[in-house]
């Protein structure tokens, strides 16, 4: 990326586990088997997902080297496989990814990732994991859903805080000019072009949105 990662504030990842949890719950059914979480660095929530739901296979990613090293050596739990690096503004790497999944994911999770993204990269998330794209390995299974949990704009454009307005120019702007919060709807708006619609939009705590979209049937999809 041209742009350095924006790693969560200090404390903000023990103070939302449990609400993030608790959004998690409804989506992680009977059936699910297998969830994919983008930007796991530092492995902190995917291995309280792992330790919620046993039965369920989770997969994490690190942008490069330095995150996957800061993942710790401890020995992850069996149902939680070791990072795959991902830059989601590479192809390749999600080439790669792609070739080793070997089963497509019930859902895929992302904390503090699309919400302040440029919109290049944005795009790049849902285009990846789009019912849209061409017959071949999948990473995302027909139906499944995408959910996102962080701070955004409303969608007039206006900060939702004043604490928000200082968190976009200090951590977010202030890492890089690219950077910066976004509405809700353009998120949405990405991910419908891609073949997903926005089911849940729901407040948590300090002023956090937690967005689920779906993957339409593969039918509607390729009318698109």
């Amino acid at each position: 990326m041209s742009y350095p990662s924006v790693i969560s504030q200090k404390g903000s990842a023990a103070r939302n586990l449990e609400p993030v949890l608790g959004a998690l719950a409804p989506l992680i059914r009977d059936d699910t088997r297998r969830v994919l979480e983008l930007a796991s660095y530092p492995y902190e929530h995917i291995r309280a997902y792992a330790s919620q739901w046993p039965d369920v296979h989770f997969a994490g990613t690190v942008r490069d080297g330095a995150e996957a090293a800061g993942v710790g050596g401890e020995q992850l739990p069996a149902n939680l496989a070791p990072p795959v690096l991902l830059d989601v503004a590479v192809d390749g790497d999600w080439a790669r990814l792609r070739d080793q999944t070997a089963d497509a994911y019930d859902g895929v999770i992302m904390l503090n990732l699309v919400h302040c993204m440029p919109d290049g990269a944005a795009e790049d998330v849902f285009r990846n994991l789009s019912p849209l794209t061409p017959a071949g390995r999948k990473l995302l299974a027909p139906g499944g859903w995408v959910a996102a949990y962080g701070a955004y704009l409303n969608d007039d454009g206006s900060f939702r805080s004043d604490a928000d307005a200082k968190f976009d120019a200090e951590h977010i702007k202030g890492t890089h000019p690219s950077l910066g919060l976004r509405t809700p709807r353009s998120v949405s708006a990405l991910a419908a072009k891609w073949g997903f619609d926005e089911v849940l939009r729901a407040d948590m705590p300090k002023g956090n949105l937690w967005l689920v979209w779906r993957a339409r049937p593969s039918t509607e999809a390729a009318a698109l």
